[in-house]
């Protein structure tokens, strides 16, 4: 990027278009210098962070679906019956993307499962 920025001298970058990889530079970017423009590289962290996004949300005063991380296939599977269908399951530190995947209880068992190499690699939260 820094290439970029050198070459083209851009009044500003927009993190929020191109998918979760512009999203993950943002606060690289900020801190190389490079304006952003929209969202706040800092705000973008917060809404990606699931326990610090939990722990604003309930803070407010505004209405909030049930929500609870997890570390296994199995856990979400609980958690599932728990909160109600349908639900999504989507990593930490994910806004978006193909590693995302709403589930209704016809075979989520089989579903979460299946899908837990994908979405629980490399993750610790959900």
């Amino acid at each position: 990027m820094s290439g970029v920025d050198e070459r083209w001298r851009p009044v500003g970058v927009i993190v929020q278009f191109g998918g979760q990889t512009p999203l993950n530079l943002s606060l690289p970017l900020k801190a190389a210098g490079v304006n952003i423009i929209g969202t706040s590289p800092e705000s973008i962290d917060l809404a990606e962070d699931r326990k610090r996004f939990g722990k604003l949300s309930r803070n407010s005063t505004s209405a909030r679906l049930p929500a609870q991380m997890v570390t296994s296939p199995e856990e979400a599977v609980e958690a599932a019956k728990k909160i109600g269908f349908p639900v999504l399951v989507r990593p930490s530190y994910v806004l978006g993307g193909r590693a995302m995947v709403i589930r209704v209880r016809r075979r989520f068992d089989y579903a979460i499962h299946e899908a837990g190499g994908r979405i629980f690699a490399g993750s610790s939260r959900f």
